[in-house]
């Protein structure tokens, strides 16, 4: 099952990569022609914030550590929720995370091993799916419910980016280790996983019909196709 099938129950909600705070990494995005959204969220009790651009039909997220404190404190209590911030350059850990939502609130829900999270940044009708992370050289993968999954009916997001791109309609996840993975694990159904040297997010918009490729290395581990 690829979530960016026409019929597939579960689609792509928003991906996420790991930065450093500073804001350079949204700089470059803007450069090439990306508007994020106005505000940053900030992830309380959590200690970490992000900015983000919404696309048609997903969003990216530039995730990172906003107060070290905080988060070790929420990491006393949830130790397998890990941070990688910048470490992903020296150790080869996995900078991405996936987050999916079902196609419409009324679509049948799958069975799968996951753990509900919820935190007080989130609305009170929202909930985590945390599937089981088997390896940090893995992306984290969870399903959104609630508002927080459907963001299109709680907030008005921009279109029309000068980069003239609209929808996802392809991604692959590089990841620098696959031996990780247990048979039974549903994240290589879910999510397209090659190994290489490096972590890279390769971002597919609109088919590539502008035939026009942004390489984002090494500022951060991205790549841009529209």
């Amino acid at each position: 099952m690829s979530v960016l099938q026409e019929m597939s129950p579960l689609v792509i909600d928003h991906l996420y990569l790991w930065v450093n705070k500073g804001g350079t990494a949204m700089d470059a995005l803007r450069a090439i022609g990306l508007i994020p959204k106005t505000t940053i969220g900030i992830h309380e009790g959590e200690g970490t914030a992000s900015h983000v651009i919404y696309f048609d039909n997903m969003y990216l997220e530039l995730l990172w550590i906003e107060n070290q404190a905080e988060l070790e404190a929420a990491l006393a209590t949830q130790p397998d929720t890990i941070p990688i911030g910048d470490t992903w350059r020296t150790t080869g850990h996995c900078p991405f995370g996936v987050g999916l939502h079902y196609r419409t609130p009324a679509t049948a829900p799958i069975s799968f091993d996951t753990r509900r999270h919820t935190a007080q940044w989130m609305p009170d009708d929202s909930f985590l799916e945390l599937f089981p992370q088997p390896s940090l050289y893995l992306p984290p993968c969870s399903i959104l419910h609630g508002s927080l999954a459907y963001w299109e009916s709680r907030f008005e997001h921009p279109h029309g980016h000068p980069l003239g791109v609209q929808k996802l309609t392809d991604f692959q996840i590089t990841v620098t280790s696959l031996d990780a993975v247990p048979p039974t694990h549903p994240l290589p159904s879910l999510v397209p996983l090659k190994h290489g040297e490096q972590p890279l997010l390769e971002l597919i918009f609109d088919a590539q019909r502008q035939g026009k490729v942004f390489d984002l290395q090494p500022l951060m581990p991205l790549r841009i196709y529209c």
